[in-house]
């Protein structure tokens, strides 16, 4: 898995990935960590 900014790369291998959007990628960021992703443009 690759930050890249406010979304998320979940990477396999060298030529599979995927970008996920803004609020899926939050949601991972929540089941990962068990935290809430603040908003980052208030």
């Amino acid at each position: 898995m690759n930050p890249n900014k406010e979304k998320a790369e979940i990477i396999e291998g060298t030529d599979r990935y995927v970008q996920l959007n803004k609020e899926d990628s939050a949601s991972l960021f929540e089941i990962f960590t068990r935290e809430e992703l603040s908003p980052l443009n208030q």
